[in-house]
């Protein structure tokens, strides 16, 4: 009688046991979704906050590049021009060194079928002081 009184208490400490256990990990697993829950509602909400600046960028973007900002830009990196346009080209001086009066006479080249390749290694400043000083 003392064995079946004592069994039946060990299953019931050991029904508790786990009763207990299994409680405790699912407190433990509904805390962590809330914890992630909430990390993702954080970043949905940075998400949204980085689209609309984005959104709010692009059209300040598109506002401040007019179609003559855009028809320049593509001019000079692809190297288009109008029909019927002229296009003037600096080049840099062959010798730097020792004559200087036929500067303007190899930088400046008028090209009617492209601008062709632009090299920027004498500045405009240095040319347009050539033409009214030199």
């Amino acid at each position: 009688m003392f064995f079946r009184f004592f069994k039946s208490k060990l299953f019931l400490l050991i029904g508790i046991t786990i009763l207990s256990f299994t409680i405790f990990n699912l407190i433990k697993i509904s805390i962590k979704q809330k914890a992630i829950q909430s990390e993702i509602n954080q970043s949905l909400i940075k998400r949204d906050q980085i689209q609309l600046e984005n959104h709010a960028l692009s059209e300040r973007l598109n506002k401040a590049v007019s179609d003559s900002d855009k028809e320049l830009l593509a001019k000079r990196t692809l190297n288009y021009k109008r029909p019927g346009e002229t296009v003037f080209i600096f080049y840099p001086a062959p010798d730097q060194s020792g004559e200087n009066d036929d500067v303007l006479d190899n930088a400046l080249v008028l090209k009617e079928n492209g601008l062709g390749q632009q090299e920027s290694s004498i500045n405009n400043a240095l040319l347009w002081w050539h033409y009214f000083f030199e």
